[in-house]
């Protein structure tokens, strides 16, 4: 009787979608199960401890591991050899691993550099990123003014010297005065700014009395180039960072790379799934060479003369600018015209010289492009950032909202809820199949976490549009070390752990 209504072939076939369907829940296929970011700690890394360990995620259920370079914990012993990032012993590891991932029906991906953002030793200066910077000083009428490039250097290095903008600054900066002006504090008219740059002598020394009435902030901006460090960066990827806003940069530090498969004779393709990018904390750098050309070609005005407000304070933006509270209403919304001009390039220029090229070496490379597109350069680059890669990859933290109480409120200083949204929006809007997330990102409370708060946590990625997790993370550690071996980061994925087995 069925059969009258239902064409009987189509039943079957039907039939047999679901019951495949719950033989894949049961039995998922390496894709679809959860990933580890594995932290190779020091890269102090050995053929058997990488094959124990591969298949000990394996034997618990993993799908696949995020291969991660990372500085080696200072609280662990550091008699064991590191190699060194891309070095030909090192490669060797990587392809060793990606082959035995393999053969256990794993899969494998890798970060590009080490630590975050990406950079190396090798970095000549003017490969390194840079950040434009800028203070005031106030004078009154009449006033002479007598500094020098050195001078206001040393006055903001001193100011700032404990600021979070400075926390990660490089023992190699080096500053170099980008533009000097004289702006009413009352400002009401760009024609109001006066310009002392051209009043600098050889040796950048200026020498001006103020002949107007009325207050007047000198501003001054001031270049750092190779500002920023690697953070935890390992042997052979620490130091400086590259500028990630020019692509011939990107190119060369990506193609790197490619010495995984020119040493070991295997397409890339054929060892790495996903080539994986971090989230772009790249610590406010904000410029790089021939940036004032791509404005002016952009919107046809120069942006030297809106240097002293374009570029955020070294404690903070736009939003706390005491700078700009006592200057006519015009002036501002022409401030905001500026403001807006300035930073939709610089999107614009690093989406296009990073996140494009990146995701086009990628493909060239027969690779996936995993990526996560918060961070810098700002949130107006964020949903565009998204729609670029393969897969797009959010982050979330554990113990950033209390999960316990009967309303569930996510913590508003923090953003993981909010990549999210945006991750998989831009992965919907470009049909992408797989969106990512490093999940339950944990730097404290290594020993307390529970599986129930895991997957409260993970249940919340589910909820906001997440449809893979890669666990935050499982340390490189050999076996022979003493408990709890190497921790780095993570909520302690770990054979030593009690609940590792039933996880």
């Amino acid at each position: 009787m069925i059969c009258i209504f239902y064409n009987c072939n189509s039943f079957k076939k039907d039939e047999q979608k679901e019951e495949s369907l719950y033989s894949q829940f049961q039995n998922p296929p390496a894709e679809a199960r959860p990933f580890v970011r594995w932290w190779w700690n020091g890269n102090k890394i050995q053929i058997n401890e990488l094959d124990r360990q591969l298949q000990s995620l394996k034997s618990v259920g993993f799908g696949g591991v995020e291969i991660n370079p990372i500085a080696m914990p200072l609280a662990f012993d550091k008699s064991e050899k590191s190699l060194v990032w891309m070095s030909d012993e090192w490669v060797d590891m990587v392809v060793h691993a990606a082959k035995k991932a393999k053969d256990l029906g794993m899969i494998t991906d890798i970060i590009a550099g080490t630590g975050w953002p990406f950079g190396g030793e090798f970095l000549k200066d003017e490969e390194t990123s840079q950040r434009m910077v800028t203070d005031k000083i106030l004078f009154g009428s009449n006033a002479i003014i007598e500094v020098d490039e050195d001078y206001l250097i040393n006055l903001y290095k001193k100011k700032y010297r404990k600021s979070r903008s400075q926390r990660h600054i490089s023992k190699r900066t080096t500053y170099k005065l980008a533009n000097l002006a004289l702006v009413p504090v009352n400002c009401n008219d760009e024609d109001e700014i006066i310009n002392l740059s051209r009043f600098l002598d050889k040796n950048k020394k200026l020498n001006y009395k103020i002949e107007k009435s009325g207050n007047y902030y000198l501003s001054y901006t001031l270049i750092q180039q190779n500002f920023r460090e690697v953070t935890l960066g390992a042997p052979g990827g620490a130091g400086a960072v590259m500028d990630h806003y020019k692509k011939e940069m990107t190119l060369a530090y990506l193609s790197r790379l490619k010495k995984i498969s020119e040493r070991s004779g295997i397409s890339l393709n054929q060892l790495i799934r996903a080539i994986f990018c971090d989230s772009i904390e790249v610590s406010g750098a904000n410029w790089t060479d021939g940036f004032e050309t791509l404005f002016y070609n952009a919107y046809g005005y120069q942006l030297k003369e809106w240097m002293p407000f374009v570029f955020y304070s070294a404690k903070g933006n736009y939003a706390n600018d005491d700078y700009a509270n006592s200057f006519s209403s015009d002036f501002k919304e022409k401030l905001k015209r500026v403001r807006y001009d300035y930073n939709k390039l610089l999107v614009e220029v690093f989406l296009k010289n990073f996140t494009q090229t990146y995701k086009d070496f990628c493909e060239a490379n027969g690779v996936l492009c995993r990526y996560q597109a918060y961070g810098t350069p700002f949130l107006m680059g964020i949903l565009d950032g998204y729609m670029i890669p393969d897969i797009p990859e959010s982050n979330n933290w554990i113990y950033s909202a209390v999960m316990k109480d009967s309303l569930w409120q996510w913590n508003q200083n923090h953003g993981y809820m909010t990549w999210n949204l945006y991750a998989s929006a831009g992965g919907h809007l470009t049909d992408k199949k797989i969106i990512s997330s490093e999940v339950v990102t944990n730097t404290r409370g290594v020993f307390k976490t529970t599986l129930e708060e895991i997957k409260q946590h993970d249940d919340m990625n589910f909820i906001t549009g997440i449809n893979h997790s890669i666990l935050h993370g499982y340390n490189y550690s050999p076996k022979s070390a003493s408990f709890p071996g190497w921790i780095r980061y993570g909520a302690y994925f770990s054979e030593q752990n009690t609940w590792w087995i039933v996880g």
